[in-house]
Parts: structure tokens; sequence; C-alpha cells
């Protein structure tokens, strides 16, 4: 029996056909994806870790600011005459 005759005339080949693909194709997603998991265990921890660790940063930064502030009281003037200085540019724009 010729090859196209007989995938013409058969609705289950044809079905199983696409069965059989649709069930490869799954396969092959499942695998990956187990794959892509085994890979990336532990790596929640590194992410936790580097955030800890810029939050630490933040705060050494933040204290070390007001560390300054609080003895270079030229600091706090010159800040305080910022918001002046912004509003009077913003003035002269609008």
């Amino acid at each position: 029996m010729n090859m196209q005759r007989l995938w013409a005339g058969s609705t289950l080949l044809r079905v199983s056909t696409v069965l059989g693909a649709v069930t490869l194709l799954a396969v092959a997603v499942v695998l990956t994806a187990a794959v892509s998991t085994e890979r990336s265990t532990g790596k929640g921890a590194a992410i936790n870790i580097a955030g800890s660790l810029r939050m630490q940063s933040y705060l050494l930064a933040t204290r070390v600011a007001d560390t300054a502030r609080l003895t270079q009281p030229w600091l706090a003037e010159d800040e305080r005459a910022l918001p002046a200085a912004r509003g009077s540019r913003s003035a002269r724009k609008g």
C-alpha cells in the first residue's frame, strides 16, 4: 500500500501522529524545566545575601551622611538653603 494513500485514508494514523508529536514536545518541556530547576537550586540564598548586603551598605551610607551633617554644621546650612535656591530657579523658569 502506498504511504500517501495510507495517510489520506486513516484518521487514526493522523491523530496518533499528532498525539505522539505533542507527547514528545511535552516530555521535552518537562525535562527542560527539571534541568533548569536543578541548576537554579541554591541561587535564592545568594540573592537574599546580596539583598542583605545592599541594605547594610544603604544603612551605612545614611549613617555616614547623618554623621557628616551633625559634625559639619555648615553642611546642614547649605542643605537648608537648597530648597530656597531651587524655588527661586523654578520661579524664574515659570
